[in-house]
């Protein structure tokens, strides 16, 4: 069972708990998932990619991909549910920009209402070489706090462990 530890930017939770059913479907599937971290040659065979598993979980629940913008079909959001943006970042550091910007595009264009940013958290960071490259929850807290004049999208961070 994925347990996990959580931060909001510019109340993202609180925004995103107005919309209690989608809140809960969150907190549900990632509660109910099962994901061993590590580098993909470290683990078991049989213990598929945990990115992956996030997305097919939302998938089954009806998240889609999402094109961020009407003018540019090929930059997709990971999962997208009635107004809300997930973005699943497990990979490295620099592509949380990457996010901030395709949530602040899509929120600029009154496309969604708040970004979910699932990323690791400090305890599961450890399981993967090159740790220092992986994002986790405090790296994402700390650099959209430096970003506030940019992105002024609200984002709630979860970090799974």
């Amino acid at each position: 069972m994925v347990n996990y530890d959580d931060k909001s930017y510019r109340q993202g939770e609180i925004i995103l708990g107005a919309n209690y059913r989608i809140e809960k479907e969150i907190k549900d599937t990632l509660l109910s998932l099962n994901i061993t971290h590590g580098e993909r040659k470290e683990r078991a065979p049989e213990s598929p990619d945990p990115h992956k598993v996030i997305v097919d979980a939302f998938k089954q629940r009806g998240w889609v991909e999402y094109s961020v913008s009407k003018l540019l079909e090929e930059e997709k959001i990971d999962l997208f549910k009635d107004r809300v943006a997930i973005e699943v970042e497990f990979s490295r550091r620099e592509f949380l920009y990457r996010d901030y910007l395709r949530f602040a595009w899509a929120y600029n264009e009154d496309r969604i209402d708040v970004g979910v940013i699932i990323t690791l958290s400090q305890g599961a960071k450890k399981h993967y070489l090159y740790d220092s490259v992986r994002p986790d929850i405090d790296y994402a807290a700390k650099t959209l706090d430096s970003l506030k004049s940019v992105v002024t999208v609200p984002i709630w961070i979860i970090g799974v462990h």
